[in-house]
């Protein structure tokens, strides 16, 4: 059963409702990047580098629900096992990088 609520771990979501929810946290993401950068650059320069590695970590803590309501849609299992997780970790991973994080947000995006 579908579900395109924003941060929930219940039921799949497909590719509609995925890249919605990609564009909804980038959209947050980007109002707070530019907040936070805006506040450390002027008041904190020594700590703008930490405000940068803070605002990945939001990006990854929104974006979680919605990799893994896709990654169960594409694969048509619901449940969560060993090779799940697995997969999980390896998305998480490669979200922390930026180039890697491009191609998995496309891969995402294209899997049917």
């Amino acid at each position: 059963m579908e579900n395109n609520k924003f941060l929930s771990l219940d039921g799949v979501i497909g590719r509609r409702g995925f890249i919605l929810n990609y564009l909804l946290v980038t959209i947050i993401v980007g109002i707070i990047s530019i907040a936070l950068n805006t506040l450390f650059l002027v008041f904190f320069p020594a700590l703008y580098s930490s405000c940068n590695a803070g605002i990945s970590i939001i990006s990854i803590f929104l974006l979680y629900p919605s990799i893994e309501r896709r990654v169960k849609d594409m694969f048509g299992n619901p449940e969560r096992d060993m090779n799940f997780y697995l997969l999980m970790c390896a998305f998480v991973i490669g979200m922390c990088i930026p180039l890697i994080k491009f191609f998995v947000t496309i891969a995402l995006m294209a899997a049917e």
